[in-house]
């Protein structure tokens, strides 16, 4: 006697019909019927039209047929409920049937108890490539990915574009196209989530839940999926939302939970943080420090940290909950510090990359300087034959085809930015080799530069503050005091230096530049270089109350009626402005207060997690500016700020740093030197560390409002990676000088 019949032969060839638009309503009542009649037949329909660009899940639970789109979908707030478009094939009853089936999904989803999802049914015809493949085999999928297996991971290809991933994590990049630009997308099923990829490079992880007793619920963190977006854009789905992330974040997707995003690149939190411990430590000074150089530094050292070591490093560095280390060893290494230095090593490429305009914009800048030299001479000839029209059609040709050129002749040469890194080790020390390899595959040390520190201090030192000087232009020539060497010996130094050149998108007039009056928190006045531009086209404003909510500055005004509290906050609150560098991903984010003793406590605001939402509140308008020439230079010795973080066991001698080497070892110092100084073209700062809105209506006499931006008391300034977020330098200034 056969057995039932197996239904996914037949949803195959009807979800087929529904992805090409063909579906008849009867086919579409079949398809709802065989959706409605089990479980797990639905499950496979909404696998395959995931598989197959039909369907995403988005934030909140919601789900949509929509035609295949060029990349993951935007997330967009839903309720809790199910919903489902059709698409313009077979009509309302297409719809119908897709609701239907959904709505059944969505009760079974709510009555499920277990932690682990079963596996998705496949066909018949959709049997492994190979069967299982674990620890260290790589392999190259038809679709043009190779996968990697990183420790002992446990997956299968069953598709060209489809991986199953039961435990561990892997490696997912582009391999180097045979045909065409590069892969298609790529799907990859984990017990807790399904990671969707559209890129070039990620890491996707997994990891079951920790058993407790039978049939009670797992113990510990429970089971959840990861994806670090090295280049390109995910998604991350699962039945109670789905998340998107794009270079450098993080996706978390934990069983039963909606998945959440993080930046991988924790230098945000943490640069906020070190600030109001410095601020706190150093009062009414002026300050500046490198964020991204302190966070290298001591990434660094978290990879060789073990036990409470590493889990101190790790919460003071504001490592995502994400980036925990699951395990039979996650008590002695804490952190999966490998996710960090991936991310770190993303952004310092891309930054790098972004130094190196590529050939065809050059090509195309060079092609339109030719199209507006000839739109130029038919403008002349037109203009010699007497056709006006013909002239000013020319004309405006050639208009358009300069200003295309101006637009990318601003991303040449947007700035100069040298990141570097280095180990110093004792020539007569147990370095493992292990560790020197990481650092090295990671932030390209060249492995370890050896020194004498224990016989011939001194020229470890000389030698150590030679390259920082070569790394950073010669703006920073000391790092290391040139003394004798100190009683607790020195067996490791690392250095990360960091220099920044950049012009701005807009200069400012040197001829507008005039002495001005500062004010200070104390309410004196000093005298100060002025910069100013009454029309900063390229800037971002945004306006602030006392409290942090946003104040809604007006596009349009009428001179003499329009009241100033309609134009501005009042004295409580605050402005901020971005002047971005030739280029545009980089920027200077200044904030001044409306009133000078209204700093501290902006500062503190800022401190507490307000920056990021502020931030997203800049918008491109023009401005008038006026921000005082300065020039700052900064050196402290970290160690009592980052103990007063919770960063204490690193420094002490019994410090667990036995993933550098099987001696005892600890850090000694964290030195960090910056410098940043501000003109009318532009920026110039270097650092390093050592680890040893829409437009209103206008009204009768309404005019454009054109906000006032003045830098003329304490202020805040960033510079920060727009597509990134990553803060390069940080600081204020309260007494200039």
């Amino acid at each position: 006697m056969n057995g039932p019949a197996d239904p996914r032969q037949e949803i195959t060839a009807l979800a087929a019909r529904l992805s090409d638009g063909e579906m008849t309503a009867q086919e579409a009542g079949r398809l709802e019927q065989l959706a409605g009649e089990s479980e797990e037949g639905l499950r496979y329909l909404l696998d395959y039209l995931q598989l197959h660009g039909e369907l995403y899940w988005e934030h909140g639970g919601a789900a949509q047929f929509v035609s295949p789109p060029a990349g993951p979908p935007e997330p967009r707030r839903a309720g809790r409920r199910w919903q489902a478009i059709g698409r313009l094939a077979a009509g309302a009853a297409v719809a119908a049937a897709a609701l239907a089936a959904v709505a059944v999904w969505h009760r079974a989803a709510a009555d499920r108890q277990a932690v682990q999802q079963p596996e998705l049914p496949r066909p018949e015809d959709e049997q492994p490539i190979m069967s299982q493949v674990i620890g260290s085999k790589r392999v190259r999928l038809a679709a043009g990915w190779r996968i990697e297996p990183t420790g002992d991971a446990d997956y299968r290809v069953v598709a060209p574009d489809r991986v199953r991933l039961e435990r561990g994590e892997i490696l997912v990049e582009a391999a180097p196209p045979e045909v065409g630009s590069g892969p298609g997308p790529l799907s990859v099923e984990t017990p807790a989530a399904l990671a969707r990829a559209v890129g070039r490079k990620f890491f996707i992880g997994t990891c079951l839940p920790q058993a407790s007793q039978p049939g009670t619920k797992a113990a510990g963190m429970s089971g959840f999926t990861r994806v670090l977006v090295l280049s390109g854009i995910a998604t991350l789905v699962n039945a109670q939302g789905s998340v998107r992330g794009e270079n450098n974040h993080l996706l978390a997707a934990e069983a039963e939970k909606a998945p959440a995003a993080c930046a991988v690149e924790a230098g945000s939190g943490f640069a906020l943080a070190l600030h109001s411990r410095l601020a706190a430590l150093h009062p009414d000074e002026n300050l500046c420090f490198s964020p991204y150089s302190l966070s290298a530094a001591l990434a660094m050292v978290a990879e060789g940290a073990r036990g409470k070591t590493a889990e101190e490093m790790g919460r003071v560095l504001h490592f995502p909950a994400a980036a925990r280390h699951v395990g039979a060893d996650a008590q002695l290494i804490p952190w999966n510090v490998a996710l960090i230095h991936s991310g770190m090593a993303a952004i310092q490429q891309r930054l790098a990359a972004s130094q190196s305009p590529p050939k065809e914009l050059l090509d195309r800048i060079a092609a339109l300087r030719k199209q507006s030299l000839g739109a130029d001479i038919r403008r002349k000839f037109f203009e010699l034959a007497g056709s006006r029209e013909q002239a000013a059609a020319a004309d405006r040709k050639a208009v358009a085809l300069e200003n295309e050129r101006n637009e990318l002749l601003a991303k040449i040469d947007p700035y100069e930015l040298r990141l570097a890194n280095a180990l110093w080790g004792d020539k007569a020390y147990p370095f493992r080799q292990a560790y020197l390899d990481t650092i090295n595959k990671y932030y390209q040390t060249g492995g370890i530069f050896p020194v004498d520190f224990q016989n011939d201090y001194a020229a470890a030192v000389r030698q150590i503050n030679a390259w920082v000087g070569q790394q950073t232009r010669g703006r920073i020539v000391a790092l290391m005091p040139p003394a004798t060497q100190p009683a607790d010996p020195t067996a490791l130094v690392l250095t990360n230096a960091v220099y920044f050149k950049g012009a701005w998108r807009e200069v400012f007039e040197s001829a507008r530049t005039a002495p001005a009056d500062f004010t200070l928190a104390g309410g004196q006045k000093v005298r100060v270089p002025m910069m100013n531009e009454p029309n900063m086209e390229s800037a971002g404003y945004a306006a602030f109350n006392g409290d942090g909510s946003f104040f809604p500055t007006p596009a349009m005004y009428t001179p003499g009626k329009t009241a100033d509290s309609e134009l501005y906050p009042d004295d409580r609150g605050f402005a901020m402005l971005r002047l971005p560098y030739k280029g545009g991903e980089l920027s200077m984010v200044v904030i001044v207060p409306r009133s000078a003793e209204r700093f501290t406590a902006i500062e503190k605001m800022a401190a507490s997690e307000h920056l990021a939402g502020w931030l997203g509140k800049l918008e491109q308008r023009e401005t008038q500016v006026s921000l005082p020439r300065f020039r700052l230079e900064s050196k402290y010795d970290m160690q009592e700020a980052l103990r007063a973080m919770g960063m204490s066991s690193a420094f002490d001698p019994a410090a667990d740093l036995s993933g550098m080497s099987a001696a005892p070892l600890h850090l000694g110092t964290v030195l960090h030197k910056a410098f940043v100084a501000v003109n009318e073209t532009g920026t110039e700062a270097a650092a390093t560390t050592l680890g040893a809105m829409g437009a209103n209506k206008a009204g009768p006499g309404a005019r454009p409002f054109v906000p006032i931006f003045r830098a003329d008391k304490p202020f805040l300034f960033l510079i920060r990676d727009k597509p990134s977020g990553i803060v390069l330098f940080l600081g204020r200034l309260v007494s200039p000088k």
